[in-house]
């Protein structure tokens, strides 16, 4: 099973191995996946498509591609609100990673439409 690291874009790389290290630790069959390692391999200049690939299920085994969402800062961008959203439609679970712990996450609410970057905040149960 996989987890689906959101990262900031541009985020730091020992803190985002830091934050990976973590989740890791938290659980540690699973394989843990960083957001830009995602992007990098799977995104073909469609936002949507690849949007919707995070939550997707593979053509194969029928399984979901990443079993959890987790999310490192509170405040996030719209590919990742969008991810998240769509995340908890699908009754996935999704955290924010927060002092090493993993807090549930509810919701997600928009801030500020025209902020790409960090427009919208992580609702916590």
């Amino acid at each position: 099973m996989s987890i689906f690291l959101a990262l900031p874009r541009n985020y730091d790389r020992q803190l985002a191995q830091a934050h990976k290290e973590t989740v890791e630790k938290n659980y540690p069959h699973h394989d843990v996946v960083l957001s830009s390692e995602d992007f990098l391999d799977w995104f073909d200049g469609n936002w949507n498509d690849w949007i919707r690939r995070v939550n997707s299920v593979d053509y194969y085994s029928r399984k979901p591609r990443y079993t959890l969402i987790v999310c490192v800062t509170g405040n996030v961008g719209r590919a990742t609100a969008q991810i998240v959203q769509d995340a908890l439609k699908r009754a996935k679970s999704v955290y924010l990673l927060s002092d090493e712990k993993l807090l549930p996450v509810h919701g997600i609410q928009e801030v500020d439409s025209e902020n790409w970057q960090s427009g919208h905040t992580l609702t916590l149960r």
